[in-house]
């Protein structure tokens, strides 16, 4: 129980956090950043063939990638072969379910292009190289846009948008929530607690952010 009311205290903290950094943007930043670039979930699937490895070269990797789709255009199932080729070659090939994933979930660029082109029941029909390896990435379903923008998807917007202010000012978050206390008009009763929360708070009043 303890560690469920810790979780839930941090999910509420970073969700004030968020907030705060979004006043901190241009108004209507987040909304124009979604407009721009969201395109709905794609429920994807796909199977890694790492690279970096002293199993495979990346050279037998990627000839591994196609040798995979070569067999799916030939109307194998995909769910076989990605068992079928982890079970084969446990030390450098995976297979995951991502889930639905949007334009805002912190994949690496080439898998969101990749993915955004698929339809349900498409596949990739050339590997697609990211820093892990080479995948074959298979849709398993598609949902359009919506016109309101997730808290998800809103905390992983902020979170693009503010890349400069985090960085310019580390101890943004110790700000925020200092503030979050005080709106929330906490007191303290005991006097040696507050003795060491005024220090724990100059550790950072030197410091800009």
């Amino acid at each position: 129980e303890d560690f469920i009311d810790y979780l839930s205290l941090y999910y509420k903290r970073n969700i004030y956090f968020y907030e705060y950094l979004e006043k901190e943007l241009e108004e209507g930043a987040v909304q124009k950043y979604y407009d721009e670039n969201a395109f709905g979930k794609v429920n994807t699937k796909h199977v890694l063939v790492k690279t970096g490895t002293e199993e495979a070269t990346n050279e037998e990797a990627l000839a591994l990638a196609k040798e995979i789709i070569g067999r799916l255009d030939n109307g194998e199932d995909f769910d076989v072969l990605a068992l079928e080729y982890t079970q084969k070659y446990p030390n450098y090939v995976i297979t995951e379910d991502l889930g639905e994933k949007g334009a805002f979930s912190h994949l690496e660029q080439a898998y969101v292009e990749a993915m955004k082109a698929l339809n349900k029941g498409e596949y990739t029909k050339e590997p697609v190289e990211t820093s892990y390896g080479y995948h074959v990435i298979y849709c398993v379903d598609k949902t359009d846009k919506t016109d309101k923008i997730s808290r998800l998807d809103r905390m992983d917007i902020i979170q693009e948008l503010s890349k400069d202010i985090t960085s310019e000012n580390p101890n943004i978050y110790v700000k925020a929530i200092t503030k979050m206390r005080e709106d929330a008009g906490l007191k303290f009763y005991d006097k040696l607690l507050k003795e060491k929360y005024d220090e724990y708070l100059l550790n950072y009043e030197n410091v800009e952010g």
